[in-house]
């Protein structure tokens, strides 16, 4: 325990040797510039933090804010730190006001470091109070912990620390222990002076106040024990972190950080989330683009300041262009989700950037061909102003394309790596020719709207234009199915999942939440959601883990798609079992169809499972929902009432959703989903595997968007036993119909 040992410590005797500092240096930069890559393990647990701290705000009554936060500094010594997973203010009894604290949130996913936090929480309680190195303390956090509480509260200088532990069950934030430590004064100060004994002089050189105010590193600045190549890693980094630090003066005299450089993340964070890929995808993202070019650390920063830059301008563009006159047609403010949709179908940022360029090339061409006489910079004329006017425009213009260019389509300076997402069968198995056809087609008609000449290049669409391998905005891949009917659907890769349905007519069946993650950092929240092996709570995470996995592609073409799930490391962390899951999608002219076949693909033994597909459907609204089937008389399970639910006897024909909702209903699988607002029924027709239904819908949940969705899920509830060798099938057709 790093405040015990502190205590213990001779300071006279913490003295290292010039070796030492440059060892100690070399590790440190490894640390902060080195590549690091998380665990399957790691990533679960950083995927459960977010979800932990909502259920932190929900149920811990005593905690009345929390607050996230990036990378702090303590005030006393510039070269220490620290980046707890956020701040909370927590009432604390004796106190008047509310107390500030660090928050840290430790998941557990390994059966013996739950069963140790379950047996702390069984022993003390779910809330504990206690003060740092007492009894109470040693038993609640373990010791691997203990130094990163003290560090926290040392570097924020609050009298508080808040450490939660909670178990990983796939994103829904299962709180095993909330331990509130009172962190004395006189453990801060000692812990603080060792750190200052090594750290200082350590880094103190890189802080000193003429070294930042001038903005670069020069050779006298550093002692004699660091290296050449240390040094010249530090005045590259140096760079950007003074610029970060560094304050001007504005007109009125205030002092404010520089921007936009206020958004560069230190370096120790960036290997931090590096680390934590569940908890800053962004970050996982950005690191699959490389830099071939030799050139500086700086240069490269440049590169992508222009092309966050671009982005930006795409999004403003997008708002001002597809949104806003969109939502000027309508009657009432639109929903997150609806704006989600337009945005879907709205601009690409391929598109945006190939405008641009034309329009400027364009704009040239039409001012070259104009009679405009090119006059004299200094001329004052009307001629004149009309020529600078449209030459800071176009100039405008071409500075954009520039950016867009150098930032995306400079092969020779960049080498886009593999997907963090990406199949090795993927690309083998679909084209990227009708996505390229789709932009074909959409270009030409942007040109011939402003009169432009298509010129060469542009071809006519293919049949199968719509169809083929695609990206979100994100970057994960989906799948999209095109019938000739016109109806359509699409499949993520991740987790396997239809995210969309939408008949002949254009009218869409599945839903995606508004507080859906696209990005892969959790489960996709909506769609036909795979629970597999497991479905809800048990022995490993909550719903089992294919939908949170990639799945490859067996196969495809325009109407059908084969996805394979196979065991991986990360599955046999949690379930050694061997298996084969497929996933078939089929798109027919009047219908969805979907099976799921899972096989025992072992030698000897068997497993049991458990399957559902937690599927979402659109609803107009709630109130103009009815549930048709075979539910009257049915026995269901009504997990809202009592800790383990209770089974109850359905007396209606026909369910409608008034209440918040969560039922299992045995033996019922026949489930129609008849719509007042669109004037359609959606039959969920069960043909195989599939035996029981679950509804589910957080009514009253605004962030959710409970009113736009219902969960009608197909579900074989009963634990299914495969030996060796041996299969199951489960069969989902989705059939649309007019009411």
């Amino acid at each position: 325990m790093a405040g015990e040992i502190a205590q213990s410590v001779d300071l006279n005797t913490l003295r290292m040797s010039d070796e030492g500092l440059t060892n100690l240096l070399q590790d440190c930069i490894a640390s902060w510039f080195g590549r690091h890559k998380g665990t399957a393990m790691m990533a679960a647990g950083s995927r459960n933090e977010e979800p932990t701290i909502q259920k932190l705000r929900s149920s811990v009554k005593f905690i009345q804010v929390i607050y996230d936060v990036g990378l702090l500094r303590w005030r006393n010594n510039r070269c220490i730190g620290v980046s707890p997973d956020a701040v909370c203010l927590i009432s604390v009894a004796g106190k008047t006001q509310p107390v500030p604290c660090c928050l840290e949130i430790k998941s557990r996913l390994a059966d013996t470091t739950v069963r140790r936090a379950e047996s702390s929480a069984t022993k003390h309680g779910s809330v504990v109070n206690c003060v740092f190195g007492d009894d109470t303390f040693k038993d609640c956090v373990p010791a691997e912990n203990r130094a990163q509480v003290v560090h926290q509260a040392l570097v924020t200088q609050f009298d508080y620390g808040l450490f939660v532990t909670s178990k990983v069950q796939g994103g829904e934030g299962s709180l095993v222990q909330v331990v509130v430590i009172e962190i004395p004064a006189s453990i801060r100060m000692t812990h603080g002076l060792v750190l200052c004994a090594v750290a200082t002089p350590l880094l103190g050189f890189l802080h000193g106040e003429h070294v930042v105010k001038r903005g670069v590193l020069i050779d006298d600045d550093f002692p004699p024990w660091v290296t050449v190549p240390q040094k010249a890693i530090l005045k590259s980094r140096a760079k950007l972190y003074f610029a970060h630090l560094k304050l001007i003066t504005m007109a009125d005299g205030t002092v404010k950080p520089t921007q936009p450089l206020l958004l560069y993340k230190h370096s120790v964070q960036h290997r931090y989330n590096k680390q934590k890929p569940g908890l800053d995808m962004n970050t996982e993202l950005s690191d699959r683009v490389a830099f071939n070019s030799k050139g500086s650390f700086e240069s490269k920063y440049v590169f992508r300041m222009l092309d966050a830059i671009l982005v930006n301008s795409w999004r403003a563009h997008q708002a001002v262009f597809d949104v806003a006159p969109w939502m000027a047609t309508l009657a009432e403010p639109p929903t997150l989700a609806q704006v989600r949709r337009k945005l879907h179908g709205a601009e690409t940022i391929e598109d945006y950037v190939w405008y641009t360029s034309t329009a400027s090339l364009t704009e040239l061409a039409s001012l070259k061909r104009s009679n405009l006489a090119i006059p004299n910079l200094r001329d004052d004329s009307p001629a004149g102003a009309l020529f600078m006017q449209e030459f800071q425009r176009i100039m405008k213009l071409s500075l954009l394309s520039i950016a867009a260019l150098s930032s995306l389509s400079m092969s020779a300076a960049f080498v886009v790596r593999p997907s963090l997402f990406s199949s090795s069968s993927t690309t083998t198995a679909l084209s990227m020719a009708s996505k390229r056809a789709v932009q074909r087609e959409k270009r030409t008609k942007w040109m011939e709207s402003r009169g432009i000449g298509a010129g060469p290049g542009v071809a006519e669409p293919s049949a199968s234009a719509a169809a083929g391998m695609m990206k979100n905005e994100e970057g994960l891949d989906f799948v999209r199915l095109v019938s000739p009917s016109g109806a359509s659907a699409e499949v993520y890769l991740y987790g396997g999942v239809v995210t969309s349905y939408k008949d002949a007519e254009g009218t869409e069946f599945i839903a995606v939440r508004p507080d859906a993650k696209m990005d892969g950092s959790k489960p996709i929240s909506g769609g036909l959601s795979h629970c597999w092996p497991q479905f809800g709570p048990g022995e490993i995470q909550q719903h089992g883990f294919a939908r949170n996995v990639m799945w490859d592609v067996k196969s495809s073409t325009d109407t059908t798609v084969e996805l394979e799930m196979l065991p991986s490391d990360y599955t046999k962390e949690m379930w050694d079992k061997e298996f084969a899951c497929t996933f078939s999608v089929t798109l027919e002219d009047d219908q969805l169809k979907t099976n799921m076949l899972v096989k025992n693909t072992g030698s000897e033994g068997s497993f049991d499972f458990q399957a559902a597909l937690h599927s979402y459907f659109t609803v107009s609204s709630l109130e103009k929902l009815e549930i048709a089937g075979s539910f009257q008389g049915k026995e269901f399970l009504n997990k809202l009432v009592g800790d383990g639910g209770e089974m109850q006897t359905e007396d209606r024909s026909s369910i409608t959703i008034t209440e918040e909702y969560d039922r299992v209903y045995n033996g019922v699988n026949d489930p129609v989903l008849k719509d007042a607002g669109t004037g359609k029924a959606l039959n969920v027709l069960n043909q195989a595997g599939w035996e029981d239904t679950v509804i589910w819908n957080p009514y009253g949940n605004e962030g959710m968007g409970y009113n736009e969705f219902v969960c009608v899920e197909s579900v074989k509830f009963d634990p299914v036993t495969l030996d060796a060798g041996s299969s199951w099938e489960g069969v989902l057709v989705l059939k649309p119909e007019s009411l």
